[in-house]
């Protein structure tokens, strides 16, 4: 389901009017560059990752001036109003992103959407 959304989320992109261009990297999942010069790494978050990854991730990006954004895969998340102990990688994502986590996934139409995770 990534590449499907990584497909869908380029083109979404190159049509805002401050995107300059966007690439899929090695770096991240999608790389946007920014006509004000600003650069953003989008990775998409497909499996549990360890908090201390997100951390250097989120700290290598910061310190050479790339702005970060973490989207996850909306199976990796509990059900929307279930009540329940959060694992740490998802209390470490939400502290590192302060309080603002993201989600992917397929609606009913099986069309990708992008959502806030509260």
């Amino acid at each position: 389901m990534s590449e499907i959304f990584k497909k869908w989320l380029k083109p979404q992109l190159d049509h805002l009017v401050t995107v300059q261009n966007s690439i899929f990297s090695e770096q991240a999942d999608l790389v946007v560059q920014l006509w004000s010069g600003v650069k953003i790494h989008i990775h998409l978050i497909n499996s549990v990752p360890k908090p201390r990854n997100l951390k250097r991730t989120l700290q290598d990006a910061t310190g050479a001036g790339i702005g970060t954004l973490f989207v996850v895969a909306a199976q990796l998340l509990p059900r929307n109003g279930q009540k329940l102990q959060l694992p740490d990688w998802i209390q470490a994502l939400h502290e590192l992103t302060s309080d603002r986590v993201y989600a992917y996934a397929l609606d009913q139409d099986a069309q990708p959407v992008i959502f806030q995770v509260h």
